[in-house]
């Protein structure tokens, strides 16, 4: 039960935050990693106070750690679930101390999440409509809006396009079968297109980093990460889409791998956090200011006016 209180004090000052967000919108790069810093610390807070699950990290995974400045990396993940793989790589993140970030979302699942698609719409994250035609723009012009002067970058993207199900798994299948691309056991065919335009685009501007595999797996909230370093240089598009799918091939047998293990993985190292009462202490005082101050007969007119943008443009 105390954890639960914990959780929801959390949550509840998260949601109290956002006006903070909202209105400190203003192309404001240094205020969006402020923010996204602080928002981290919360969602470890309310993962361990709130969940009994445990993070583990493939002893094996490479440290996002070691990366060159004013470069964007690229993430590929694959996607169980909305929320709780944003969380995972989130708390990925924050362990090699990354507040430096940026998802590439689909509007439809996320824009209309209390909190979630505020925070998304507020910061430089962008959002797509499954589209390419109609997010082609939308994705030049959201890399466009990336600033690695001061800070390295780290783009996340779910090529998957949608989070897993048994009936998308078979469908999948089918389509895999029809079009003799590799059968996943595990995972959805990833979408090509969008990944190919980011590479390309961030190799013009030569800003492209490194790229890393995130595989996630979760077995009874106990949930499995591996990292690894990958090579997608490749001008050719059909050759990048084979290697995107030997990518896939090899997540799908891990994931596999790792179903098959009846007790836990050795191979793993258990993550740890650390309190950081310091900070929260910090973050109520800034929240419980700035909520005094915004919400005035102005600010508030201010804020709905923003609410009503953030939604529906």
């Amino acid at each position: 039960m105390i954890k639960k209180i914990v959780t929801f004090i959390l949550f509840v000052y998260i949601i109290i935050f956002l006006p903070y967000i909202i209105y400190n919108k203003n192309n404001n790069v240094e205020a969006s990693f402020y923010i996204k810093y602080m928002v981290q610390e919360l969602i470890i807070g309310c993962f361990k106070h709130g969940y009994d699950g445990t993070i583990y990290l493939n002893k094996t995974s490479e440290d996002l750690s070691c990366f060159n400045d004013n470069m964007i990396d690229i993430i590929i993940a694959n996607h169980n679930s909305i929320l709780t793989d944003i969380t995972l790589i989130i708390i990925i993140l924050h362990k090699y101390n990354i507040s430096t970030y940026n998802f590439i979302y689909n509007i439809n699942d996320l824009q209309y999440i209390p909190c979630v698609g505020l925070l998304l719409k507020s910061s430089y994250d962008i959002g797509i409509k499954k589209d390419y035609e109609k997010d082609y723009h939308t994705i030049i012009n959201g890399i466009n809006k990336i600033d690695v002067k001061n800070k390295k970058q780290f783009l996340i993207i779910f090529p998957e396009g949608t989070v897993i199900s048994e009936e998308k798994i078979k469908y999948n299948q089918i389509k895999s079968q029809k079009y003799n691309i590799p059968i996943y056991n595990n995972l959805l065919i990833p979408k090509t297109k969008g990944l190919f335009l980011i590479i390309e685009y961030l190799k013009y501007l030569k800003k492209l980093g490194n790229v890393w595999d995130f595989t996630l797996y979760n077995n009874k909230n106990n949930y499995y990460i591996d990292i690894k370093k990958i090579n997608l240089n490749c001008n050719d598009y059909n050759d990048f889409k084979l290697m995107i799918y030997k990518v896939w091939s090899n997540k799908d047998n891990r994931i596999e791998f790792l179903k098959s293990k009846n007790n836990h993985d050795m191979n793993y190292n258990k993550i740890f956090f650390k309190n950081n009462y310091d900070l929260l202490l910090l973050i109520i005082v800034i929240i419980t200011t700035q909520n005094i101050l915004l919400f005035n007969v102005k600010y508030l007119a201010l804020f709905i006016c923003k609410i009503i943008y953030f939604y529906f443009n």
